[in-house]
């Protein structure tokens, strides 16, 4: 009897402290339930990932996990674009005589998340290199980090030289190292450098270690979910209505796979998400009006019209060049974003939110109605079909519509038309006339050079220049900007006057988050959760 009224008090004690800090609870069991909803983040992810393993390619959904799991010597900060902190390393010392190497020290208190004594060490950034660079991996860094590297040597555990190919003054070492390092064992087994055929490695691919804020604490089915390795955590056997008033910290994020938009918002809505990344443009009123934040970043993609230049009559430079000007690109651009659309305006074929070496670069073939009018004039009796991917968005559709309309107005005939599957059909075998493309995957700035060199698969225009793919290459390959700014130039050029793509625009993405969250700041595409340690849950 005793023993049933202290339980009983003691359950009330929870009830009324509970009310006092304006919860209504009933037993310990679902304070502990609200605590941990409290303090988990739901993200929504577009896509699954198929591994984590950032050595290997990835998914934009990899990647944004990845952030949080693993650590570069250097880290996007994400306060802002291309805002590199400290990460693995604590401290770059440049040789006074060789102003390429560079001796690192390790933040030794870097560990892996498998066990508390793992400690990061100089040869789990060889390794790192290593596995880069095998060509067995097919790594989408292999090729900069070669572009960048000479070697690496390990001094001792805590300390290894960098020998880069050319010199890298101080101030740019951030730019240059913030691949992510994976561990030279795992779970006490060494991994072989094969990472797509070991056996160690592959168990690492579904669920790796790595030294970053978060941990993977499981990956089951279309749900990844990663536990905090940031500060103390929460004692929930002691936990009280305090503990649930004062816990504002992020201590698990959730992500789970909703690739309908439709469905993510009203997933959003009603609780059950917290945040979506890319939200769809037609949802945003609703979302906004029923008290979610928001918080706007540009993300790296573009769209553009890519014309055949295998078909007549895009066979014609005069014909692409001025199906270019005859299109007001602002003005497809607001059909969907409406907040100043010129400022996502493409002069080229680097985006306006590419390097900012590009900045200055000019749009050389401008909105010229009256001069396209009269240059298309030639093929005004040629039906031509502009075909665009169907999606949950209507984006395409409306983007498709403008541009219809403009050509129209330049006095030619032309059909716009949403197809599924047979869309990347049409890509791949050329049979396209117009196509309405979103290039994205892109990390790290804009390799644009598969986009355009000749007989890449990538490559769906057609298009052919012996000289410019030279230059490609050169570009490509020249990791130091004295050599890569002439030949961007030349690109930029070559590309906007030949005009095998009219380039359009990068707009930005819109990100909603649930109203209970503040100090929230989503900025750099390459580091979206940058900052996550720094936000708060408030209920």
């Amino acid at each position: 009897m005793n023993k049933n009224i202290l339980i009983g008090g003691a359950a009330a004690l929870v009830v009324l402290a509970a009310v006092g800090f304006g919860y209504k609870i009933i037993s310990h069991k679902d304070l502990v339930s609200k605590i941990a909803r409290k303090t988990t983040l739901v993200v929504a992810l577009n896509e699954a990932p198929e591994t984590l393993n950032p050595v290997l390619a990835q998914s934009e959904a990899a990647q944004t996990v990845g952030q949080l799991v693993f650590d570069g010597l250097t880290n996007l900060s994400g306060e802002r674009i291309d805002d590199f902190k400290m990460g693995a390393a604590s401290e770059f010392m440049q040789d006074g005589q060789k102003l390429n190497v560079y001796e690192v020290i390790l933040d030794g208190k870097k560990t892996w998340s498998d066990a508390a004594n793992h400690q990061l060490t100089s040869a789990d950034i060889l390794f790192t290199y290593q596995t880069i660079i095998n060509p067995a991996n097919e790594s989408p860094l292999a090729g900069r980090i070669e572009r960048l590297i000479e070697k690496i040597e390990v001094i001792d555990p805590t300390s290894f030289k960098i020998v880069f190919r050319e010199s890298v003054a101080p101030a740019r070492i951030g730019w240059v190292l913030p691949f992510k390092i994976i561990p030279a064992t795992y779970f006490g087994k060494p991994m072989g450098q094969d990472l797509k055929n070991d056996p160690v490695a592959q168990q690492f691919n579904r669920k790796p270690i790595g030294t970053g804020r978060f941990s993977v604490e499981k990956w089951e089915g279309n749900e990844i979910v990663l536990k905090s390795r940031v500060g103390e955590p929460i004692d929930l056997d002691k936990a009280d209505a305090k503990t649930l008033e004062t816990a504002k910290a992020i201590h698990q994020v959730t992500f789970t796979l909703v690739a309908d938009r439709e469905k993510q918002a009203k997933m959003l809505m009603e609780g059950s998400l917290d945040l979506i990344l890319s939200s769809d443009p037609d949802l945003h009123d609703k979302l906004s009006k029923a008290g979610l934040k928001n918080a706007d970043y540009v993300p790296h993609y573009f769209y553009a019209l890519a014309m055949n230049n295998k078909k007549a009559p895009f066979t014609d430079v005069k014909v692409r060049r001025a199906m270019a000007s005859a299109i007001d690109k602002a003005a497809v651009a607001t059909t969907v974003w409406p907040d100043q659309p010129g400022k996502y305006v493409n002069h080229g074929p680097f985006p306006h939110n590419a390097e900012r070496q590009y900045e200055s670069f000019p749009d050389l073939v401008p909105f010229n109605p009256g001069l396209a009018k009269k240059e298309l004039a030639k093929i005004a009796d040629t039906n031509l079909t502009l075909i665009y991917p169907e999606e949950a968005s209507n984006a395409m559709e409306r983007f498709s519509g403008k541009i219809v309309q403009d050509l129209s107005e330049a006095g030619l005939k032309v059909q716009a038309k949403g197809i599924g599957r047979a869309f990347d059909t049409q890509l791949a075998n050329g049979t396209f006339e117009l196509a309405l493309v979103k290039h994205t995957g892109f990390s790290q700035g804009y390799n644009i050079n598969p986009l355009f060199r000749t007989g890449s698969a990538q490559n769906i225009s057609g298009y052919s220049n012996a000289e410019l793919d030279k230059v490609l290459s050169a570009w490509e390959n020249s990791a130091f900007w004295e050599q890569k700014l002439p030949l961007s130039k030349q690109v930029h050029q070559t590309l906007s006057l030949e005009a095998p793509y009219v380039y359009l625009f990068t707009l930005p993405t819109r990100a909603y988050y649930a109203a209970r969250f503040s100090d929230v700041s989503l900025v750099d595409p390459a580091a979206l959760l940058g900052t996550i340690t720094d936000w708060q849950a408030d209920k």
